[in-house]
């Protein structure tokens, strides 16, 4: 085999392989929730009165076996969970907030509702601590369409769109020198995708590929004749 046919070979595997990068969608096993509230309080004024919160909670299922799996149900750890909190409008709060999670906390859940009602994903109970005081965001759930969740068990979790969940409304608790019970009212809740590094280091090196292709397939000018 010559080296010009060697080299157009080469190419030619180079373009499918990277039109196919390209072309499939980007595709990760962990998910980003992204819960917003708007907060009132009763009785008392904690600082995050009046506040909005935003709530991030990355959790990959995929990484770890589930706890316990049955036909309805699948639950797991808390395992690689992360959480923050973004706090605005608030008295003199405001800002960006690392969370855990409680040790009380409830585990992941996802449950199989069947042809009725809806099918019910249960978070983690985060927590933040806020000037001097302890933010406790507790029995955090969606309930989703009837065909969210799909047999067969173990189910696993996949993104949906603020219009696909209804969710119920958590208990917001503020301690700090005593107890402070909050209204947390849902305004929006999502799970996108989240991009792992392998995937994004490859799809790059597609687009890099590509381009270089194209720039050596650009017909040269010709040089101006004096």
């Amino acid at each position: 085999m010559n080296a010009i046919l060697r080299s157009a070979i080469v190419q030619a595997s180079s373009i499918i392989v990277a039109s196919m990068l390209l072309s499939a969608p980007l595709i990760a096993a962990p998910l980003k929730y992204q819960i917003n509230f708007a907060v009132d309080s009763t009785p008392a004024s904690p600082p995050l009165t009046g506040a909005t919160l935003e709530l991030t909670i990355t959790w990959d299922a995929a990484e770890f076996p589930p706890a316990f799996s049955t036909r309805g149900s699948t639950r797991w750890a808390i395992g690689n969970a992360k959480s923050s909190l973004t706090v605005r409008n608030s008295a003199n709060v405001d800002g960006n907030y690392d969370g855990f999670f409680l040790q009380r906390s409830r585990e992941w859940r996802l449950e199989d509702s069947g042809s009725t009602g809806g099918d019910v994903l249960e978070f983690p109970s985060p927590g933040f601590h806020i000037d001097g005081g302890l933010l406790a965001i507790e029995f955090l759930e969606a309930k989703l369409g009837t065909s969210f969740v799909t047999p067969p068990d173990p189910y696993f979790p996949k993104p949906f769109g603020s219009d696909e969940a209804t969710w119920r409304r958590p208990q917001v608790t503020y301690y700090k020198l005593g107890t402070s019970l909050l209204r947390g009212n849902i305004i929006s809740g999502s799970a996108t995708p989240v991009p792992e590094p392998a995937t994004l280091a490859t799809a790059s090196v597609a687009i890099i590929s590509l381009a270089a292709l194209r720039r050596r397939k650009q017909p040269r000018r010709a040089a101006p004749l004096c």
